[in-house]
């Protein structure tokens, strides 16, 4: 891994522009408001993220002065990520927000204050056999939300109302 002073001076050498991604990962992935967590847990993931934004700001503010002063053009400044976009707009620095998995919108961004939108997608699963009175056997299941899996992250079935998955077997199977 080269360091930005070797980078910036290969860039210098070629004539190129930067394109840069400073997404916060530490902001934009930690759920504020969610029921998978304690009370105490949300209030400190939200004193978390409006704590360490102001810094992030900061960072990716010096960082596109001190390529405007070196005349480095800087085509593409991305930050963001789905649970801070809205305070990733605030960041005159950037250039573009990224939002990845927000755009489905899947119910893990239900424990996102700042994620107001409402799902883009939902799935019909095929009924491939019945198990019993309350197993049913469905075909596939739907889309994780990026990052590591567990009961936030995977889909939430909405009709018929009161279908759930077993924790053993996720997506295939789900009972009512």
């Amino acid at each position: 891994m080269r360091s930005f002073d070797s980078q910036q001076q290969q860039a210098c050498s070629l004539g190129s522009s930067y394109s840069l991604s400073c997404t916060q990962a530490h902001i934009s992935s930690l759920p504020d408001c969610t029921h998978f967590a304690s009370r105490l847990f949300n209030h400190v993931a939200s004193f978390v993220k409006s704590a360490t934004f102001p810094h992030v700001k900061s960072l990716r503010h010096t960082i596109h002065e001190y390529l405007e002063r070196e005349q480095q053009p800087v085509s593409f400044f991305n930050g963001g990520g789905s649970g801070s976009a809205r305070l990733s707009c605030t960041d005159a620095s950037i250039t573009e927000v990224t939002v990845g998995s927000g755009l489905l919108q899947s119910h893990l961004f239900d424990g996102f204050v700042d994620c107001t939108s409402k799902p883009a997608l939902y799935f019909a699963l095929q009924v491939t056999r019945s198990c019993g009175a309350d197993v049913l056997c469905c075909h596939s299941g739907g889309f994780i939300a990026s990052g590591q899996t567990g009961a936030d992250k995977n889909p939430l079935p909405f009709l018929p109302s009161g279908l759930s998955a077993f924790d053993a077997e996720g997506y295939g199977e789900g009972s009512f």
